[in-house]
C-alpha cells in the first residue's frame, strides 16, 4: 500500500506563518555597487564626472520609514577613506522602497574648487547615510576612489591660420595661438604637418629659403617663449614643402601649436611635447596652402 504524507490544516497555517515571519524579519544590506570617477587627475576649478550606484544586496527590503526617510547615498570628497566627515558633493535617495536586488544610481559632473590644495584625496560614496536601517552587514556601506588634485595647466589651441606671399621656395604663414588653460605655457614650437601621403613635419623657419636645404635650415624654427592664460600670439613664419612637391599645387596641412614628431625629436622633450597641457587633442587646425 503506498504511503502518503498528510498535514493537518493547523500545521499548514503554522508553516505559512513561519515563512511570512522569516520574510518580514529579513534585513536589507545596502552597498555601493559602483563608483566611477573620471578623470582621476583633476585640475583646480575643473569639472569631473561621478557615476555611483547603491544596491540592496540583502534578503529584506529597505522600506520607506513612517517619517518619509528612505534608502539614501551620499558622495563626499574626503582626505582619507572612512573619514568621519568630508565635503559633500551630492546625495540621492531612492524614490521609494528598495527591494532586494534593486539599485538607485546617480550621474553628476561636479566642479573641483579652484582653491582646493593640490594633493591626494578620495571620492567616497556611502550607502544608508545617515544610518536608518538595521542591515545584515553594516561594514560594506562605503566605496572610495583615489584622485589627485593638481594646479591648472595650460591649454594651447590654434584659433586661426592663413598664408601670404611666396619668397624663394617658401611661403609666408600666419598662425594664431591662444592659451585657454589656467597657467602660462613656456617655450614651445609652432609646426606645420603635411597630412598626405603621411603625417610628417614640413620645414617651418623664421626666414624664407632660397633653396631647399639638404641639411639643417639656415634659420631656426619659430618658438613662442611665453603665453599667459587668455593671451593670443600670432606667429609669422615661412613654410617650405619637400622638393618633390609641384609648384602651384594646393595641399591641406595642419598648423600645430606645441607640435612634435617622435621620429625626429630628441629624447629630452618631456611628455607629449614641451608643454604639459590639460588637453593635448586640440592643438591644431587644418589649412590649405599652395606650394611656391
Amino acid at each position: 500500500m503506498p504511503t502518503s504524507s498528510v498535514f493537518s490544516r493547523p500545521a499548514i497555517w503554522a508553516a505559512g506563518l513561519l515563512a511570512l515571519g522569516a520574510g518580514a524579519c529579513a534585513s536589507p544590506d545596502l552597498t555601493v555597487s559602483r563608483l566611477d570617477v573620471t578623470p582621476t587627475t583633476i585640475e583646480q576649478g575643473a569639472d569631473y564626472s561621478v557615476v555611483a550606484e547603491m544596491r540592496n544586496d540583502g534578503a529584506g527590503a529597505a522600506r520607506t520609514k513612517s517619517d518619509g526617510r528612505n534608502a539614501s547615498m551620499i558622495v563626499e570628497l574626503q582626505d582619507a577613506p572612512a573619514a568621519p566627515t568630508g565635503e559633500t558633493i551630492t546625495a540621492v535617495g531612492a524614490p521609494g522602497d528598495l527591494s532586494p536586488g534593486d539599485m538607485q544610481g546617480l550621474s553628476i559632473n561636479p566642479t573641483m574648487s579652484p582653491t582646493k590644495a593640490p594633493g591626494t584625496y578620495y571620492v567616497c560614496a556611502t550607502a544608508d547615510f545617515p544610518e536608518i536601517y538595521a542591515e545584515s552587514d553594516e561594514t560594506n556601506n562605503e566605496r572610495c576612489q583615489t584622485i589627485s588634485v593638481i594646479l591648472p595647466r595650460p591649454d594651447l589651441i590654434v584659433t586661426g591660420a592663413k598664408t601670404g606671399a611666396a619668397s624663394g621656395v617658401s611661403r609666408r604663414i600666419y598662425i594664431n595661438v591662444s592659451n585657454v588653460g589656467g597657467s602660462t605655457a613656456e617655450n614651445f614650437r609652432v609646426d606645420v604637418f603635411q597630412t598626405a601621403p603621411s603625417p610628417w613635419p614640413l620645414l617651418v623657419t623664421t626666414c624664407p629659403l632660397t633653396s631647399i636645404p639638404g641639411g639643417s635650415a639656415p634659420c631656426p624654427s619659430p618658438f613662442i617663449e611665453s603665453l599667459a592664460p587668455g593671451d593670443t600670439e600670432t606667429v609669422a613664419a615661412w613654410v617650405t614643402f619637400p622638393a618633390d612637391r609641384t609648384s602651384g599645387v594646393t595641399e591641406t596641412v595642419r598648423a600645430v601649436a606645441d607640435g612634435c614628431h617622435p621620429p625626429t625629436e630628441p629624447v629630452s622633450l618631456p611628455g607629449y611635447c614641451r608643454v604639459d597641457e590639460s588637453n593635448e587633442g586640440n592643438n591644431d587646425i587644418s589649412l590649405s596652402i599652395t606650394a611656391p
